[in-house]
Order: structure tokens, then sequence, then C-alpha cells
């Protein structure tokens, strides 16, 4: 609207340059008459599009640009933060973010045109810590026994999935880190396992691992050797304790053509 006054005001609702011609009189007699030609510019709305800054990982060099998310708004821009990580520096005429970030979290970037009045949008820009993944190193086991173990990690954005590389047959890892080996045959078995967050990008980390294994040892039968019986009296029960081999142990039974003296038995679960 065009008020008396020449005061031009109201809400656009199309963005688009138009072109406009004022034209004011006087009271004189004949009138005065000034035009001046215009070409107001309507813009679209400051905004951020439907991607994001990249997020970072400390102690890592970074660089990004906030212009290159924003759309609209009325030229030029300027970019402002007041929470960027020490190590961070932002040039508040291109909006480009630098250097090397020495602490985890997430600084907020804020853009402002020049409008009147100026629109101001904002946007997230994440930075993870480095990932560490846990056990630095897995422990022995025995071959022939199912091993297992588990990995954790610090750091990263969001979850973490694993995955691993070298498994032997038979083996898995899932996404939440559980590794099972159900029968291990050889020493020493190596996977590398990688750990890999929900930043944009990723971050990714992998760690060798090598697993030694024992031979088990020999299974062994105590007593030597078994106490005498009387026919006729009973006789004193015989605890059999078998050590090494590889527990737990199946039951006990006596060897093909081999049988107890008859009357006596033998317990198969003790």
């Amino acid at each position: 609207n065009l008020n008396t006054a020449g005061l031009i005001s109201g809400t656009p609702i199309h963005a688009g340059s138009f072109p406009i011609t004022l034209q004011l009189k006087d009271n004189a007699t004949p009138a005065s008459v000034a035009t001046a030609n215009y070409v107001l510019v309507v813009n679209q709305p400051l905004s951020f599009g439907e991607g994001q800054m990249p997020d970072g990982v400390v102690g890592q060099p970074y660089s990004a640009s906030g212009p290159s998310l924003v759309s609209g708004g009325t030229p030029p821009l300027h970019w402002a933060s007041t929470t960027l990580s020490q190590g961070l520096t932002l040039d508040p005429g291109t909006g480009v973010i630098s250097g090397t970030p020495t602490t985890a979290g997430t600084a907020t970037l804020t853009a402002t045109d020049s409008a009147t009045p100026p629109a101001q949008v904002s946007t997230g820009v994440r930075f993870g810590a480095p990932i560490i993944i846990s056990p630095a190193a897995l422990p022995s086991g025995v071959i022939g026994v199912p091993y297992t173990a588990n990995f954790s990690s610090t750091g990263g954005l969001g979850s973490i999935n694993y995955s691993a590389t070298g498994l032997p047959a038979g083996a898995t890892l899932t996404l939440g880190g559980d590794l099972s080996i159900p029968n291990p045959a050889s020493s020493p078995i190596s996977l590398s396992v990688t750990a890999t967050d929900f930043a944009h990008p990723q971050q990714q980390v992998t760690v060798l691992y090598s697993i030694s294994f024992v031979s088990a040892p020999m299974l062994v039968l105590q007593p030597a050797t078994l106490a005498g019986g009387d026919e006729g009296v009973v006789y004193q029960p015989q605890q059999l304790v078998a050590s090494g081999g590889t527990p737990p142990y199946s039951h006990w039974t006596t060897a093909m053509y081999s049988s107890l003296p008859p009357g006596l038995s033998l317990d198969p679960n003790i």
C-alpha cells in the first residue's frame, strides 16, 4: 500500500522484481509533478535448505561454507556464531568456518540478511570426538571352545555400528559389537574391526586384532586304579574325576567291549 504521506507498507506475497513509477503533485496552479522510477526487489524468504553443514571431528582440520546451504534473503548476508569450538574461526562475510576444533559439541551458525527488517536463520554444526574402540586387545582362547567378545566405543556422533573382515567360517560380529567364534580351529585368528558412526560424513575407525588360541590340555581320568570288592558285599562307591580336555564333559560310559562286574553300575551324570 502507498498512502498519501508516501509510505509504502504491507506484506509482499510474491517474489520478483517489480518496476514502479511514482508521481507526486504539489498545490501550485498549475501543479508541479515529480516522477520517480523504481524497481522493488522482493526476494524469496531466507532459509537453510534440506542439506546440513558437514560434521567435524575433534583434532581434525575442518572447512565448510554456510552460503552453500542458504537460499533466498536479501544480500549481502552476515554470518555469526557465538558457540564455535576453540580452534575454529568464522568469516562473517563469506560464512566459511575453518580450523581444527578442540572440543566436541554443536555450534550454532546464524545468517542475517540485509532486508528491512532483516531476516535471520540458524542451523547447527556438529563436532564429534574421535572414535576409540575398546578393548585395545582381545584375550586368548582355547581351540575347539566357543569364543565370544564384545566391542564398545567412545566418541563419534549417534550410535555406532560394527563390522569386521577376516572372520573365520561360522564366526559373526553383530552391528552392536558382539563377536562369536563357535569353533576356533587354528591360531592365531586375525580380524579387522571397523566402528562407524552416524555423522555426515560418517566417521570410521578400524582396529586390527589378533587372537591367540591354545590347545586344550590332555583329558585325564582319576584315580589310576579302582579299589577291589568282595562278592556279595556292598561295594564302597568310587568317584571318578576328570581333568584337562575341553569342559563341559559329556556323560560317563564304559568303553566298547568293556563292562562292569555284574551287580555294579556307573552313574553317567556324576
